[in-house]
């Protein structure tokens, strides 16, 4: 894990980065390009990390549903815990967007999350950044299709 960010439904977020040190040694050609510049590169140890989460997390109460557009955040996620000696609660769920909404509402999802990246400027491949972007085109197909 490099970075995580988080948005909640009520727009409060959340972003962490890890100290390059514990994922350096690991990251593909992909992170090192794309993920790595940007970075405000105030990382802090893994287990701290893991733990600012899983605080986080649980202040949005007991259950969590976690959306992201690739399993691999989800295995990520799951590892950076178990590495540094935590558990996944059982209350936490996750899903994969878009699939986690009806088929019809893909395409909302999906021009959504573009719209977000250019009406904001932010760049994609930035954890916080791809969160909000995440929230808004969830909230923004279940619009669409009200």
């Amino acid at each position: 894990m490099v970075s995580a960010g988080f948005v909640a439904e009520d727009n409060e977020a959340f972003y962490v980065e890890v100290e390059e040190a514990f994922w350096r040694s690991g990251a593909s050609q992909f992170v090192l390009d794309h993920v790595k510049p940007l970075l405000s590169n105030q990382g802090m140890p893994a287990s701290e990390v893991a733990s600012k989460i899983i605080d986080w997390l649980n202040s949005k109460g007991p259950e969590a549903t976690l959306i992201s557009d690739s399993d691999w955040d989800l295995r990520i996620l799951q590892n950076h815990l178990q590495r540094t000696g935590y558990q996944w609660p059982d209350l936490w769920h996750w899903e994969m967007a878009p699939n986690h909404l009806p088929s019809k509402m893909h395409h909302a999802f999906d021009c959504a999350y573009q719209a977000w990246f250019l009406r904001s400027g932010h760049k994609q491949h930035h954890a916080l950044n791809d969160a909000k972007a995440l929230r808004d085109a969830h909230l923004g197909a279940i619009t669409a299709n009200e």
